[in-house]
Formats: C-alpha cells, sequence, structure tokens
C-alpha cells in the first residue's frame, strides 16, 4: 500500500459507511498494536465537537479542514497537522467533499513530550528550534504543523499509517519509530517555514535553497521576499545576482527533481504529481518538463521504469 493507496483506501472506507457517527474507527489487523487508534472524520459541513483523552495528532490528508478551539481559530490544508494535549477540547468542520481528515489518538501512556525530550545531544540551533515548538504546545496545548504531502515528515506519517492498517509483523516498534521522525522532520522542516531568521540574518543562498525545498509545492516570490524581509523586486534581483538564477527557474529546478522522483514510482498518477508538485495546470507541467528533460512526462516515466527493471535484473 502506498501514500495514496491509503487516501484511496480511507475515501472507500468514507464513501462505504452509513452509520450516524461523525468519525470511523479504522481497526489495525495487528490486535495487539498499542500507540494509538486510528479514526477518520466524516464529510460533514457542521461542526463536530470534540476533547482529546491522550495526546492526538490530526493530519488533513486531502482537502480542507476548519478547527476552532477555546482560543484559536484556522483552517487545515491538504498535509497540514495538529498535536494536541490531552483534555483539549476542539471542534472540526470538513471544508469539501473529497476531504480526507485523520485523528491518531494515542495510548495513555504515549506522550509527545517525551518525544520532543529525545534529542540525545542537541545543537544551539536545535535546541532552539525544539524550545519554539514546545513553549507553543506548553501555552496553546498544541502545535500546528504547516507541513505539505511532499515533505519527508508526512512520507513517514503515511508510512506508519500504512504499517498501522496492514498490521505488519514489528508494527509496534516501528511505529512508535515512524512517530519519532515525524516529529523531527517536522521540527526541521518547519523551522524554514516558521522561524524568522532570514529576516533577521539577511539574504543567504544557502537558506533560499532551504526554504525553496520545503516550499516549492506552494510558494511564490512575494511570500519569499516577505520571509527575507525584502521588497519584491529588489528581492527578485538580488536573487539572481546572488545566485545567477532567477526565482522561479530555482523554484522550477526544485520541482523537476522531485518529478523524476515522483515518476519512478508507477503507483502515482500524473495527476497526482502535478498536484504535488503545485503547477496549474497539466499542459503547464508538460511544458516546462519537457522544455528542462527533452520529453514528456510519459516518456520519462517509461524510461525510468524500465531503467529500473533492468539494474533490478
Amino acid at each position: 500500500m502506498t501514500t495514496f493507496s491509503i487516501g484511496h483506501y480511507l475515501d472507500t472506507t468514507l464513501k462505504k459507511d452509513n452509520s450516524k457517527k461523525s468519525e470511523i474507527k479504522i481497526d489495525s489487523k495487528n490486535s495487539n498494536f498499542i500507540w494509538y487508534k486510528l479514526f477518520v472524520e466524516k464529510r460533514h459541513l457542521d461542526w463536530k465537537e470534540y476533547v482529546t483523552s491522550t495526546p492526538t495528532l490530526l493530519f488533513c490528508l486531502t482537502g480542507e479542514v476548519e478547527i476552532q478551539t477555546l482560543k484559536h481559530r484556522f483552517k487545515l490544508h491538504s498535509g497540514n497537522m495538529i498535536l494536541f494535549k490531552p483534555q483539549m477540547t476542539y471542534q472540526v468542520k470538513i471544508k469539501t467533499e473529497e476531504t480526507i481528515f485523520v485523528k491518531l489518538k494515542t495510548s495513555s501512556y504515549f506522550s509527545w513530550d517525551r518525544i520532543f525530550s529525545e534529542m540525545g545531544h542537541p545543537t544551539t540551533e536545535e535546541e532552539a528550534v525544539k524550545k519554539s515548538f514546545t513553549e507553543k504546545y506548553k501555552d496553546n496545548g498544541f502545535i500546528k504543523l504547516e507541513n505539505n504531502n511532499i515533505m519527508l515528515s508526512n512520507q513517514v506519517l503515511n508510512r506508519a499509517i500504512e504499517e498501522y492498517i496492514q498490521g505488519r509483523m514489528y508494527v509496534t516498534p516501528i511505529d512508535l519509530a515512524y512517530l519519532r521522525l515525524l516529529v523531527f522532520f517536522s521540527f526541521r522542516e518547519q523551522f524554514f517555514v516558521t522561524l524568522p531568521t532570514a529576516k533577521t540574518g539577511g539574504f543567504n543562498p544557502e537558506v533560499l535553497t532551504q526554504y525553496i525545498d520545503t516550499n516549492f509545492a506552494d510558494i511564490s516570490l512575494e511570500d519569499a521576499a516577505n520571509y527575507f524581509g525584502f521588497n519584491k523586486n529588489y528581492f527578485s534581483s538580488l536573487v539572481k545576482e546572488k545566485t545567477g538564477q532567477s526565482f522561479m527557474e530555482q523554484v522550477d529546478e526544485r520541482r523537476m527533481k522531485e518529478a523524476i522522483t515522483l515518476l519512478s514510482d508507477p503507483d502515482i498518477s500524473l495527476k497526482e504529481i502535478i498536484k504535488h508538485l503545485g503547477y496549474s495546470s497539466k499542459s503547464f507541467f508538460y511544458k516546462k518538463f519537457n522544455n528542462y528533460f527533452g520529453m514528456t512526462p510519459t516518456e520519462m516515466r517509461k524510461k525510468l521504469i524500465k531503467d529500473n527493471d533492468f539494474h533490478n535484473f
């Protein structure tokens, strides 16, 4: 089961369910699994209220969800997630018909705080990033992570859900390891989304590369200029001067690298690839791709699969 077939599996489950419950429990094939229980929210247009009894992860796999706590109200888009403390009251409102909203309700002896503390001997920078998130968790009762579905953190979460559903051997220790990875990959990736270090440190080509690497699926020149603390036109000229490429040339280059990775997996459709890369249309993606590689994405996929079969022979 791949990341994308998980979405299909949960979507099929939602369509088949005729119960009046607002959420559906998804059982693991391994009855001895201990770390969490998986739920998927029914597609309702009204507000539904819940109280977390244990540490809980909310994950918007596709679509859009609106969340409201006692003090905060915000939207979760595809790929976004929240880590909640126990005893947190929140409300959920599904915003689109294709939304798949997942909940991991952990066991009573699981703790996000315990995972946060498992850093070994962190660098000063690592400790600062962790502190910024753990303080939000303590003060607000939750952490909102602006992840997207291409980020490694989300790929890890999808693998954890896959392992849970399939209930394979050693799923209990493997899924705990995945949850640890999820937290620290998110901290590392969120550093370039959340912390205003670029504005205080000026323009740094290496930070620009990291910023693009994290945000290429949903990115704009204006947002990047604001992040680095510059006027949009000045920032555009500065990037060209310091790197030899325009901002969008670097974004497209990163997207093309990701496209090759995604095309090598035959289970991922071209429609899904275009969406995940952040292109507005199939024709625009095909034009960009052909300019880079001299062939269509379909032709490249055939070549990649053929080459992979040869190397595995």
